[in-house]
This record gives structure tokens, sequence and C-alpha cells, in this order.
């Protein structure tokens, strides 16, 4: 069976179920209303990404890019290495490999080429400081990674290295109580130029009195390749409950000059409050890996979290999970707690 999807809304998470599931998708109208219609040169590297992480795999693309045809192969447990070859950063292609990794039967170990951090994607602070402990908790407790800088390449300025065990299934996984904040960890990374630094930031956090109370630090870490530009600044907090959330910003120095950037470091505060003022025990970059461990068979026992608030990203998500799989999620709000509680039961 052909499963169609119109427009190309979340077209790595389309293909990651459809790897998991295997099943047959169609993704048809790409970008039809755009200027630039089809499919993005950062899709086709993805493609050939799975191509590379997989075996059989088939994918045919008409003449315009608007039609995607993807029949997946299988899953391969393998030791390979990947060098990216478009704008997006590392993590877009490491969270697909993610996504697909409760699903790997045996170890694999993964080494990415690639820019470190781009304003469009999750920076690999946050997937190294927040999503890999997350991962670790789920049943990847022996994961290890590496990240190493490239310091003459124009194209590429980070190589990650990481060791992926085989999943260990739990029997039950429960996470509905978030804690309280006692941690909370600024991390400023920049190349050799920077927009703003640690005075600066110190300065902004000095006169904020919501972090007094806190165990707050500020870490810098400088990449010396003077050919890629930015500047990344990460807020990773940690609760009582072992519950961790983040929130970023990058610039770079094809965006705009900053002429303030006390309101970037302000929205960036605001955006890390939003998560964790509406109870969630889940960061929202982290809900799609929570989805797809409760939808693993061999984890034959209930699991349960929860979450604050579902994104617009989360809905989707759940839209075409249901579309290709069948499976369906019970959400329930708790107008007490004002909470969202997801759960998935396989008995």
């Amino acid at each position: 069976m052909l499963h169609e999807y119109i427009a190309s809304c979340n077209i790595r998470e389309k293909v990651a179920l459809s790897l998991i599931f295997k099943k047959k998708i169609k993704i048809i109208n790409i970008r039809n209303f755009s200027q630039l219609p089809g499919i993005k040169d950062f899709e086709i590297d993805l493609l050939c990404f799975v191509d590379k992480l997989t075996d059989g795999t088939i994918v045919k693309i008409n003449e315009n890019g608007t039609k995607l045809l993807f029949f997946p192969g299988i899953l391969k447990n393998q030791k390979f290495e990947y060098k990216i070859k478009s704008f997006r950063s590392i993590s877009y292609y490491i969270e697909f490999f993610f996504y697909v990794s409760l699903f790997l039967l045996k170890k694999s170990e993964i080494k990415l080429t690639g820019i470190r951090s781009s304003n469009v994607d999750t920076s690999l602070e946050l997937i190294l400081y927040m999503t890999i402990p997350l991962l670790r908790k789920l049943g990847f407790d022996n994961m290890r990674f590496k990240v190493y800088t490239l310091f003459f390449s124009p194209m590429y300025n980070t190589e990650l290295i990481i060791l992926f065990p085989a999943y260990q299934y739990k029997r039950h996984f429960t996470l509905i109580t978030p804690g309280t904040i006692h941690k909370i960890r600024l991390l400023n990374t920049y190349s050799d130029q920077i927009f703003f630094g640690r005075k600066e930031i110190s300065n902004f956090f000095n006169h904020n009195s919501v972090f007094s109370s806190y165990d707050f630090k500020i870490l810098e870490l400088k990449i010396f390749n003077s050919d890629i530009k930015f500047q990344t600044v990460a807020i990773i907090s940690e609760t009582t409950e072992g519950c961790i959330f983040g929130e970023d910003i990058t610039l770079s120095y094809n965006n705009q000059k900053i002429l303030n950037w006390s309101k970037i470091i302000a929205k960036l505060i605001m955006l890390f409050l939003d998560n964790i003022l509406f109870g969630s025990c889940v960061d929202t970059k982290n809900h799609t890996i929570l989805f797809l461990k409760m939808l693993n068979k061999k984890d034959k026992f209930s699991s349960t979290f929860s979450i604050g608030k579902l994104t617009f990203y989360d809905v989707m998500f759940l839209r075409n999970l249901k579309k290709i799989s069948g499976k369906i999620f019970s959400i329930k709000y708790n107008c007490l707690s004002k909470k969202f509680c997801v759960n998935f039961n396989f008995l």
C-alpha cells in the first residue's frame, strides 16, 4: 500500500516513519506555491544519508522536484561516515538518526562531518547535553560521543562521532513530575569573531533576579575555524527529577548586523522559560523521540510522560503517524495540573 501525502511539511519525519514501519510513501505538490517549488538540496542530501544508512532503499523524484516516491529499505547496523553537502547543520541529520535508532538491533557507529550550528536547526550543544542524556535514560545507557574541530576546512568546522549501543528494552517508562530547577548552564560557542561575549552576558544575568537563586554558570567554547563565522548561545537547565530543558539561538555573519544583543538574550530567556512554566517533563525539541520510543513494540508495557503543551509540530507528527501506522496516542488534558498526559499502551 502506498501512503500519499500532500505538500512538503516535515519530509524528514515522513521518511523516518516510512523506514520504521516499512511503508512506501508518495509526497506530491512539494512547495507548489513557492517561488522555488520542489524538493530542496538539503532534503536530497538527507535522502543520500538514508541511502548510506539502509540497504535496498529506492527514491524517485520527478523532473521539477514536486513529487517524491520513497520505497524504504532495511536499516543497517554498521560503522559508517557521511559528509554533509548542504547548509544544514549536523544536528539536522543526527536527529533523524536518533528517530530510527530505537529500531536498530545492534550497535552502530556513525561519523558526521559538517557545520556545527545554523540558525535554522537545533544547536549541537542541545543535542549533546539535552537529547543524548534523554536517550541514555530511554535505554541507550552506554552511548558515547566525540566532537572534533576542523581548523582549516572552508566548508566544515565539526566532526561528530557517536557510538550507538544496542537498544536495551525497558519494561516501563514514566516521566510525569518535572521537579524544580536547581542547575542552569549558559553555553557560549563562537568562532574567531563574536557578537557579544562573557562580559555582556554576565552583566545581563547579574541584573536578572530570575537566575540569582540557582546554581548558574557561564561556559565558553571557541571554535578555531575562521572560515565559518557564527555564535551560538544555549541555556540548559536540570531539575531535581532529572528533567533537562534547553533553548538556543545561533547568529551567523550572513545575518543582518546585530544592533541590540540584549534583546536577543531576552528573547532566548523567554523561549526557555516558556517550556518550563508550562510544567513540561520533556523539552519540546525531544517530543518526537519520546513518541517513537512509545511505539516500539518490543517495549510491551505502557509508557507515560507529561508535557506542558502540544506544539504544532507535535500535532503534525501524530497525524502523520496515525496515517502511516494506524497507531493512536491517548492524549488527555489535566485541568488541575494544566498539563497534557500522553499514553500509548501495547497490552
